[in-house]
């Protein structure tokens, strides 16, 4: 399989991205942005997806209240929400002694656009 997905990239017929544990074959159609792609990433995985739904749905949400609302450890909640910094999708604000999460207002029609779909 990795010989075959090399070959293919090599012939830049799939683009490959890198996410943690896993990586992710693209067609090169010119069809998705590299926005799209990292959407798509975190989109894969439920937990993630919940959190943003929840980013979304209740901006300046903590990390307490988003565990609690989807029965995680905050430790889990919180590596979460790091990668989702990380690509520029979440955004933290301070707020004396919580730290409030918003989406990112340039990628937010992106991200609607996905959970439309």
């Amino acid at each position: 399989m990795r010989y075959q997905l090399k070959a293919l990239k090599d012939e830049k017929k799939l683009t490959l991205m890198s996410g943690g544990k896993f990586t992710r074959a693209f067609q090169n159609s010119h069809v998705l942005t590299n926005n799209d792609k990292t959407m798509i990433a975190h989109l894969k995985g439920d937990t993630r997806k919940q959190i943003l739904l929840n980013i979304l749905e209740n901006p300046e949400i903590t990390n307490q209240e988003i565990s609690e609302k989807l029965s995680l450890n905050k430790s889990t909640t919180y590596w979460h929400i790091e990668k989702l910094r990380e690509d520029n999708i979440v955004f933290s604000k301070a707020d004396g002694k919580f730290t409030k999460y918003l989406i990112n207002p340039a990628v937010e029609p992106d991200l609607l656009k996905w959970f439309k779909t």
